[in-house]
């Protein structure tokens, strides 16, 4: 359980909530809390629409050519299996003067 505290929000009450927020701060702030739900489901709803539209052809190609000039820019990236090829052992040696037959 928490240790008691003053409440956060400056009301000078004791409080034992792990927010520090008293009970009366609480209720009285419900009405506003409840806003703030609203609005978030506003804000949702309003995204979820701009997820959901239609993109122009114009507006496609002028992304598929951003995207291209942006890839050109990155390094050129090798196929797996050119990295992982074994290297042969007896190509290289630590002395080459000491190579026998």
């Amino acid at each position: 359980m928490a240790k008691p505290a003053k409440c956060r929000w400056s009301c000078g009450k004791d409080t034992r909530n792990i927010s520090r927020i008293c009970d009366d701060c609480w209720r009285v702030a419900a009405l506003s809390r409840s806003q703030t739900d609203d609005g978030y489901k506003e804000w949702f709803e309003r995204k979820r629409s701009k997820a959901a539209r239609v993109v122009s052809e114009s507006r496609k190609a002028h992304l598929q050519k951003a995207r291209a000039a942006k890839a050109s820019k990155r390094p050129i990236e090798l196929p797996t299996s050119e990295l992982s090829e074994p290297i042969e052992a007896t190509a290289i040696t630590p002395f080459p003067e000491r190579a026998g037959p």
